[in-house]
């Protein structure tokens, strides 16, 4: 069995709502009529998205499903905060069959989370030899300062909303609104 990390891919399969309301984003803009909702909705997703690419944390509860070529002694989950696993499976002869729980425990950590294996216990051998052939579905939970990330997308928001037009990024929207220096607090350095 490998102790490295194979080739993965992450994919969202759902995802709640952004932590900031389009309510909270009107009041925080001074905004009474509802001519402005529909962009202020695509300016908050963009704003939630943006920020949990840049921090590395979920900022809403999440389902993801992890694509491995195979298995290894360590499966690191790079999502932060993972709350549970939902299942690890893989492909024997071309059929999706499902590891046992008993198999396995995960640890949880600020950073990232870690599958490993109980003790005298193994990974299945018989798996199919193909691209992406174990797939492992798993749970994220909001990330606890939501004070914090709430101040960043209010920030972000308004920064695109009063300079629409201008085409500011979002990388430099972040920047110069302040928000940035607020999801710094928390970030996950990526090396």
């Amino acid at each position: 069995m490998q102790a490295l990390e194979m080739t993965s891919y992450y994919e969202t399969l759902t995802e709640a709502a952004s932590p900031l309301s389009l309510s909270v984003a009107k009041s925080f803009l001074k905004l009474t009529t509802t001519a402005d909702d529909g962009l202020l909705f695509t300016m908050i997703s963009a704003a939630t998205a943006w920020g949990e690419k840049y921090t590395g944390r979920d900022f809403r509860v999440k389902t993801h499903r992890l694509y491995l070529d195979g298995f290894c002694s360590v499966i690191k989950l790079h999502r932060a905060q993972v709350s549970s696993i939902t299942s690890i499976k893989y492909f024997v002869d071309d059929v999706l069959t499902t590891v046992d729980s008993s198999n396995y425990y995960f640890v949880k950590s600020a950073q990232f989370s870690e599958i490993l294996l109980k003790d005298g216990k193994d990974y299945p051998t018989d798996l199919d030899n193909i691209k992406q052939g174990v797939q492992i579905e798993f749970a994220t939970a909001a990330y606890y300062a939501q004070d914090l990330i709430i101040q960043a997308l209010e920030r972000h928001v308004a920064h695109w909303h009063v300079n629409r037009g201008d085409c500011s990024d979002a990388k430099d929207a972040a920047r110069v609104s302040g928000a940035t220096s607020i999801y710094d607090q928390f970030r996950i350095e990526r090396i």
